[in-house]
């Protein structure tokens, strides 16, 4: 078996819960694709772990951002357009960082 890798870039992940644990996929997009050709992104690795797992990990994530802009005394802003490509209604973004 080869090593894992251990310093990686991503770009974009899907998640699949189900019943009894989830799946992490992420992957790259394609640095220089033929143009006007869309590239089917790069896989990097798939993390696989209980959905237990999975919700402490949303909700750690979640406390050290807010932790590192309350330090910096700044807001990292998502375009909205973003927001609507991953289907996230403005109003439950807003909800879900105001805590």
């Amino acid at each position: 078996m080869s090593e894992p890798p251990m310093d990686v870039y991503v770009d974009q992940f899907v998640v699949t819960p189900g019943p009894y644990g989830a799946a992490l996929s992420f992957a790259r997009n394609v640095a220089h694709p033929a143009a006007l050709i869309p590239a089917a992104p790069d896989p990097v690795i798939t993390l696989r772990l209980s959905v237990e797992h999975l919700k402490v990990m949303a909700f750690l994530i979640r406390r050290q951002v807010k932790r590192l802009e309350e330090v910096h005394g700044v807001v990292y802003p998502v375009p909205r357009n973003t927001l609507a490509a991953s289907d996230i209604p403005a109003e439950d973004w807003e909800f879900f960082w105001k805590g």
